[in-house]
């Protein structure tokens, strides 16, 4: 009975990402079946595809959307935007898929960070989060406890940074070839943590990009142009 059901198809979909079949899972993810719940008579088993499971099977099909984008080396600071959203809800309730998006959190945000999935999770319902406790941090905590990284890493010059811990100030950022030679200078203004920066003209090589904050710290990150 599972065969024809979204699950079967979600299965398919991340079975495809696997083998590196982008271009077909991209076109299962274009067409997503309706919901087709199914009951034996004889076993009692019910697979129970009901409308009910539309805000699961989104959020999978969000997150498989987003690998294909990594995968792709397209992947923008609204897919960043929603492995954070996805991180931070409650697998008890919003689906397994949590724990993967978590995984990929770790990754991207160089964050092993440990998710607290107590008794309050299930009561936040869909969509409610409850994944990972904030605590009130002072703005001295923020600082210390900031880390910045970028994505694609090679790239060509088109570049994601991130924050750990979101802070709208305006940072300063240059950028230096492997020479000392300054390629960029300027002000970087993040949002929810995401801020892209398009360098043109650059040479193949390594480069160092320094990123100092308004409270005077200083955070240095290497990326590689290919």
């Amino acid at each position: 009975m599972a065969v024809n059901s979204r699950f079967q198809y979600l299965t398919d979909v991340e079975n495809k990402i696997a083998k590196g079949c982008y271009t077909s899972a991209q076109t299962a993810l274009s067409s997503p079946p309706a919901g087709n719940p199914q009951h034996d008579d004889a076993t009692g088993v019910t697979v129970a595809d009901y409308i009910d499971a539309d805000y699961i099977v989104s959020n999978y099909t969000g997150f498989y959307q987003v690998m294909l984008n990594f995968m792709n080396n397209s992947m923008s600071g609204t897919d960043s935007a929603e492995v954070v959203t996805l991180a931070n809800l409650c697998p008890a309730t919003d689906g397994d898929v949590v724990y993967k998006a978590r995984a990929f959190y770790s990754i991207i945000y160089d964050d092993g960070g440990k998710w607290n999935d107590d008794s309050t999770c299930a009561s936040f319902g869909s969509g409610g989060g409850g994944g990972r406790k904030v605590l009130p941090i002072s703005p001295a905590m923020a600082i210390q406890a900031q880390q910045y990284s970028l994505y694609p890493n090679p790239n060509n010059g088109n570049i994601t940074l991130l924050q750990k811990i979101v802070d709208e100030n305006p940072v300063s950022a240059e950028v230096m070839n492997a020479e000392g030679q300054s390629v960029f200078k300027g002000q970087l203004q993040f949002k929810q943590g995401i801020v892209p920066l398009h360098l043109e003209n650059l040479s193949t090589g390594l480069y160092l990009i320094a990123l100092r904050d308004t409270s005077g710290k200083s955070y240095t990150l290497k990326f590689v142009v290919n």
